[in-house]
Protein backbone atom coordinates (compact mmCIF):
# COMPACT_ATOMS: atom_id res chain seq x y z
CA UNK A 1 0.00 0.00 0.00
CA UNK A 2 1.18 3.29 -0.53
CA UNK A 3 2.53 5.02 2.79
CA UNK A 4 3.09 1.57 4.21
CA UNK A 5 6.59 0.81 5.18
CA UNK A 6 8.38 -2.32 6.62
CA UNK A 7 11.44 -2.11 8.56
CA UNK A 8 13.53 -4.89 9.30
CA UNK A 9 13.55 -5.46 13.17
CA UNK A 10 16.20 -7.03 15.04
CA UNK A 11 14.87 -7.73 18.13
CA UNK A 12 12.84 -6.49 21.09
CA UNK A 13 14.33 -5.63 24.47
CA UNK A 14 11.95 -5.34 27.89
CA UNK A 15 13.48 -3.66 30.70
CA UNK A 16 13.09 -4.76 34.16
CA UNK A 17 10.14 -1.68 34.78
CA UNK A 18 8.20 -3.80 32.08
CA UNK A 19 9.03 -0.92 29.29
CA UNK A 20 9.42 -2.87 25.69
CA UNK A 21 12.17 -1.38 23.42
CA UNK A 22 12.09 -2.60 19.22
CA UNK A 23 15.93 -2.76 17.87
CA UNK A 24 16.06 -1.91 14.49
CA UNK A 25 19.38 -1.42 12.33
CA UNK A 26 20.72 1.78 11.00
CA UNK A 27 23.33 4.17 9.18
CA UNK A 28 23.98 6.89 10.98
CA UNK A 29 25.76 10.09 8.83
CA UNK A 30 27.66 12.84 10.32
CA UNK A 31 26.80 16.19 8.98
CA UNK A 32 29.44 18.14 10.82
CA UNK A 33 33.09 16.65 11.99
CA UNK A 34 32.89 15.24 15.76
CA UNK A 35 36.17 15.52 17.64
CA UNK A 36 36.89 12.54 19.64
CA UNK A 37 35.39 13.11 23.24
CA UNK A 38 33.24 15.48 21.70
CA UNK A 39 30.14 16.05 23.11
CA UNK A 40 27.62 17.93 20.60
CA UNK A 41 24.51 19.20 20.72
CA UNK A 42 21.88 18.72 17.85
CA UNK A 43 18.63 19.82 18.36
CA UNK A 44 17.30 18.01 21.36
CA UNK A 45 19.58 15.02 20.58
CA UNK A 46 23.23 14.68 22.60
CA UNK A 47 26.17 13.40 20.33
CA UNK A 48 28.92 11.64 22.01
CA UNK A 49 31.97 9.72 20.15
CA UNK A 50 34.87 8.70 21.41
CA UNK A 51 36.52 8.85 18.67
CA UNK A 52 36.91 11.50 15.52
CA UNK A 53 34.54 12.20 12.89
CA UNK A 54 34.56 13.55 9.46
CA UNK A 55 31.08 15.14 8.61
CA UNK A 56 30.26 12.96 5.78
CA UNK A 57 31.23 9.82 7.42
CA UNK A 58 29.07 6.85 7.70
CA UNK A 59 28.96 4.70 11.35
CA UNK A 60 26.82 0.90 11.62
CA UNK A 61 24.54 1.39 14.32
CA UNK A 62 21.31 0.23 16.29
CA UNK A 63 18.28 2.36 16.94
CA UNK A 64 16.91 1.34 20.59
CA UNK A 65 14.46 3.47 21.00
CA UNK A 66 15.08 7.05 21.02
CA UNK A 67 18.40 6.40 21.15
CA UNK A 68 21.08 5.34 18.41
CA UNK A 69 24.40 3.34 18.91
CA UNK A 70 27.32 2.00 17.40
CA UNK A 71 27.73 -1.34 16.61
CA UNK A 72 31.16 -1.67 17.07
CA UNK A 73 32.60 -1.05 20.56
CA UNK A 74 35.14 1.28 21.44
CA UNK A 75 38.62 0.15 21.23
CA UNK A 76 39.37 0.34 25.03
CA UNK A 77 37.00 -2.29 26.17
CA UNK A 78 38.45 -5.23 24.08
CA UNK A 79 38.52 -7.99 26.04
CA UNK A 80 36.09 -6.46 28.83
CA UNK A 81 32.78 -8.05 29.46
CA UNK A 82 31.37 -4.57 29.55
CA UNK A 83 31.39 -3.13 26.00
CA UNK A 84 30.18 0.28 25.40
CA UNK A 85 29.77 1.55 21.52
CA UNK A 86 32.27 3.99 20.92
CA UNK A 87 29.46 6.69 19.07
CA UNK A 88 25.78 7.30 20.82
CA UNK A 89 22.99 9.73 19.83
CA UNK A 90 20.46 10.31 23.19
CA UNK A 91 17.80 13.08 23.52
CA UNK A 92 18.29 14.92 26.45
CA UNK A 93 20.55 17.92 27.38
CA UNK A 94 24.69 18.02 27.27
CA UNK A 95 26.34 17.75 30.16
Amino acid sequence: MLGEYSYPIIGQVKTSDGKVFTIFPAVFTAKTDIEAGGVQQSGVYVITSKRSIKAGDTVSALIVGNSIFSIEPFDATKGSSQQEPWLSVTMGAAK
